[in-house]
């Protein structure tokens, strides 16, 4: 069973800004979206996860499995979904690493030194 806890900035984040327009403040958000309901969730989660091992599991055993949505793949907890290819999240095994990671295609690929600095840039 997924069980998650999100960063206390990022649940701070969605607090404050639930009911206003964070496009007026980060139109670079506007590449792609929020990661907001479960559904969404273990979709991202499946995608990282056949994303990390089909190609050894196909060099390997020559033969895929699809990959669980309720766990947590790549060392992600997504929160942001952009390029249909990119995922942004955080790091859920330091619930204390406040940096934001990019995930693309295999791996992780770049880190935001926080939710700010990732907003600034996303």
């Amino acid at each position: 069973m997924l069980s998650v806890s999100y960063p206390v900035a990022f649940k701070e984040f969605c607090k404050e800004n639930h009911e206003t327009n964070i496009l007026n403040e980060y139109p670079n958000l506007s590449n792609g979206k929020f990661i907001a309901n479960l559904c969404e969730l273990k979709t991202i989660n499946s995608r990282i996860g056949n994303d990390q091992w089909r190609d050894y599991e196909q060099a390997i055993a020559g033969k895929t499995h699809q990959k669980d949505g309720m766990k947590l793949w790549g060392d992600i907890l997504p929160i942001y979904i952009y390029d249909d290819k990119n995922v942004s999240g955080f790091n859920f095994n330091d619930p204390n690493d406040i940096r934001i990671y990019v995930w693309s295609v295999h791996c992780l690929v770049h880190d935001y030194s926080d939710l700010y600095d990732w907003l600034k840039h996303a």
